[in-house]
């Protein structure tokens, strides 16, 4: 794939602080165009092969496919750096005639999903870090109730994984008894341990 753009910008003078501010407003421009160009790079590439590394949901089918719109609807997606405005590619199936969007499916984002698992992972952990005023300033693309949804769903995933990971309650009774140290008993924390 080959990239190349051109955007037209004003700058009244030559200062750091100007060309600083007139590429952090080309930033998402570019980041957007070059999302845009290589989604579709991809996706002429893969409707050009005799198997396609995508199948149709009713049939099954995974070579014959047609396209319907290259320029679809919009679908708003938020990545590490902004939320993006993507159009929707989609194509049909020639066996049965099914259509449906590439766009997610290239992605590897699930359907409808407008927030990535990696994405809101990085949110989780910036709003459990920071307050969520202060995250929320931060990041500046979502609002506090995204970063409080995010660390309460890394919470969730982390208690699933603790508890998969946790041995079983013989193993446990076992390996994680309470072991009195001398300096416990020292202090008079276990006072009567060494009575019985």
């Amino acid at each position: 794939m080959e990239y190349d753009c051109q955007f037209r910008i004003t700058l009244q003078d030559c200062h750091l602080v100007t060309l600083v501010a007139a590429f952090a407003t080309l930033l998402p421009q570019i980041f957007t165009d070059f999302l845009d160009k290589a989604i579709f790079a991809y996706a002429d590439a893969a409707m050009k092969a005799l198997i396609k590394p995508f199948a149709c949901d009713r049939c099954g089918n995974d070579q014959r496919f047609i396209w319907k719109t290259k320029r679809g609807r919009p679908t708003h997606i938020l990545t590490v750096f902004q939320w993006v405005v993507l159009r929707h590619l989609q194509v049909q199936c020639k066996a049965c005639g099914h259509k449906f969007y590439l766009t997610r499916r290239i992605l590897g984002l699930e359907r409808r999903e407008r927030i990535p698992k990696a994405v809101y992972r990085k949110l989780g952990l910036i709003g459990s870090l920071a307050s969520y005023r202060v995250a929320s300033k931060i990041l500046s693309i979502v609002d506090k109730m995204t970063i409080w949804k995010a660390v309460q769903g890394g919470q969730r995933s982390l208690t699933k994984r603790r508890l998969a990971n946790w041995p079983s309650p013989s193993i446990r009774t076992k390996r994680h008894e309470a072991k009195p140290t001398a300096r416990a008993c020292r202090f008079g924390a276990l006072a009567n341990v060494g009575r019985n």
